[in-house]
């Protein structure tokens, strides 16, 4: 019994540190602002749209403010023009914003208490195998973004969205000319190359507690 739920314990441990460095990772990227604005310098946007750098930087702010503080509800860019079917999509986004924090916030405490009760019971080392198998997820999911990123990004919308409203028409919603599809490219590589390095510290750690655990007891753990 005490084997099950050892199992258990660790199963939603290891899934509690997947979703907290996945919304981790989500998090900074929403507020990689410097990589928004390498990406319109590199991309030429500003000429492109007939508008300062720092005008489509304010305009990007006060989408990142919309997006997060609940007080702000109404969706009114400075200088662009919004559809109703724009706005909603947004108003759309901010929730999963909301979601993906409040999934960020009950996985890390969880996660760390989790930690804290196997770095005690000195079992911190039961993470190294799964979180080694684990450590090629993100690798596949790069390389597959790299090649077919159109079509996982169509998917991400269908998935996540059940309506059109992400479909911006550029003369009802000029916004999407300032968002370009490699930005978003950028952002979901970002996502998992974070998630990746997430992985690889806890694998890195719970091996050489292995490692420090067979020194201790004088003879190797059963991999």
């Amino acid at each position: 019994m005490d084997k099950i739920f050892s199992r258990v314990r660790l199963s939603l441990t290891t899934i509690a540190l997947l979703i907290f460095f996945l919304t981790l990772s989500i998090a900074l990227t929403i507020w990689n602002i410097p990589m928004y604005l390498l990406c319109l310098h590199f991309s030429d946007i500003p000429s492109q749209v007939n508008m300062s750098l720092s005008t489509i930087l304010e305009n990007y702010l006060y989408l990142l403010k919309y997006l997060h503080l609940p007080w702000i509800t109404e969706f009114n860019l400075p200088d662009f023009t919004s559809s109703a079917s724009g706005a909603f999509h947004f108003y759309e986004v901010k929730n999963l914003f909301y979601l993906n924090y409040i999934c960020l916030l009950l996985s890390g405490i969880y996660a760390g208490v989790a930690i804290f009760n196997l770095r005690k019971q000195k079992h911190f080392y039961n993470l190294e195998k799964p979180f080694k198998i684990l450590s090629f997820l993100p690798i596949l999911v790069i390389i597959l973004l790299s090649i077919f990123f159109e079509k996982i990004f169509i998917l991400f919308h269908q998935v996540f969205f059940d309506n059109d409203a992400w479909l911006f028409n550029p003369s009802t919603d000029p916004i999407i000319k300032v968002l370009p599809q490699n930005f978003f490219m950028l952002c979901f590589l970002q996502v998992f190359i974070l998630f990746q390095v997430g992985i690889i510290l806890v694998w890195y750690f719970a091996k050489k507690d292995r490692h420090k655990a067979s020194i201790n007891k004088k003879q190797p753990i059963d991999q």
